[in-house]
């Protein structure tokens, strides 16, 4: 067991039979009594995100997940994606839902980090920085320059990037996939 005061923002602890991420924390003391620990959390079995309120020195369970590579091959039928074990070389398949926000950045053949509770995962997380093609930019207006604005870009997976006026149709562009931004043009 663990002290609640104790947890950090990507800390998972268990609490009534659910697992939950800490996203966000913040301690408050209050006057001559016991000090309240205010946490975000994001439910991982069902994705929710709540604020929840504890008294400092409540006890909950820590856990620990294991973690393992995969290659995305697909996305199949019902909104199954499907992933490729890189060590045991089997075949599965994870809900969409289970990739809320990443699939615009999720490429076929992209090595993926999982994060498992007893054989269930609950987190896939993708690289930090990916490269992809441009498969659609703009033309260039006259009077752009490189430091002024930018342009909306498609990349080969559909997701649009602001991108700067020198990026061209076919560029490659490397891309942070966590909140997609562009990062820089890739040689």
């Amino acid at each position: 067991m663990i002290n609640i005061s104790d947890l950090r923002p990507g800390n998972i602890y268990s609490e009534d039979g659910s697992l939950y991420q800490v996203l966000e924390y913040m301690h408050q003391k209050i006057a001559r009594g016991t000090g309240k620990v205010v946490l975000k959390a994001k439910n991982l079995t069902t994705g929710s995100t709540l604020r929840k309120a504890y008294q400092s020195g409540i006890k909950v369970e820590p856990v620990q997940l294991e973690t393992s590579t995969a290659q995305f091959l697909y996305v199949g039928n019902q909104d199954q994606a499907v992933f490729l074990d890189t060590s045991t070389y089997e075949q599965f398949e994870v809900e969409v839902d289970l990739l809320e926000g990443k699939m615009p950045y999720l490429k076929e053949g992209m090595e993926v980090t999982l994060r498992k509770h007893e054989e269930v995962i609950v987190e896939v997380t993708l690289p930090i920085k990916h490269e992809y093609m441009v498969s659609d930019a703009p033309p260039d207006a006259r009077g752009d320059t490189s430091g002024g604005g930018g342009k909306e870009v498609t990349i080969e997976t559909g997701a649009m990037v602001r991108a700067p006026m020198f990026i061209k149709k076919g560029d490659m562009i490397r891309v942070d996939t966590r909140n997609g931004k562009y990062i820089e043009r890739v040689k």
